[in-house]
């Protein structure tokens, strides 16, 4: 019994105690909870300015509703669909914008003819869809 009321038995104990709790109790997180916090007002300050996208992906489904509305007589909606159709035009410049962007980067990048044909096609695909939703609308 003599051992186990050595000091140096309890000054290990209370070291290997402490590591313990300060290791698998969160001490270390807490430093990172600093960190990750502040990266967190930065990304919801981006988060907030929405991209070209994100706005096009919101005007179809505001069209969507106009659509759907049941409530709303019909010169109405066609003035409402009217203002999402010059809403959608200035998106499509913002759009196109990024795609000339992407493609100076993929020349740039020196990358396989492939991949800047997906570039082209991706570009064809939208402009043809975007041209059946104007017709439509």
């Amino acid at each position: 019994m003599d051992w186990l009321e050595s000091r140096t038995i309890k000054s290990i104990s209370i070291i290997v105690l402490f590591f313990f709790t300060w290791t698998f109790g969160g001490g270390f997180d807490i430093a990172y909870a600093i960190n990750d916090s502040s990266k967190g007002q930065v990304a919801s300050r981006k988060s907030k300015e929405q991209k070209p996208e994100q706005k096009l992906q919101k005007v179809l489904e505001d069209i969507e509703q106009i659509l759907k509305d049941t409530t709303t007589d019909t010169g109405t909606k066609k003035n409402k669909l009217k203002t999402k159709k010059a809403d959608i035009a200035k998106l499509d410049k913002e759009i196109k914008k990024q795609f000339k962007e992407t493609e100076k980067k993929l020349i740039d990048a020196g990358l396989l003819d492939e991949i800047l044909q997906r570039h082209y096609d991706f570009v064809k695909k939208y402009e043809e869809n975007l041209q059946e939703l104007i017709t439509n609308l």
